[in-house]
């Protein structure tokens, strides 16, 4: 059986996703790069789906 890709075989790191790796590595209490989502949802919303 051949062994799996692994994903960063696949898709390297970009240099802003290096830097932040490293700097991540060097200073694991670092809250140096915060990652945030905003979106907006319209038309019916199973609230179910989300707690699962």
């Amino acid at each position: 059986m051949a062994q799996a890709a692994q994903i960063q075989d696949i898709y390297p790191l970009s240099h802003m996703q290096e830097g932040m790796l490293f700097h991540s590595l060097m200073d694991v209490s670092s809250k140096a790069y915060v990652e945030q989502t905003s979106f907006t949802i319209t038309g019916n919303l199973c609230i179910d789906s989300f707690l699962k």
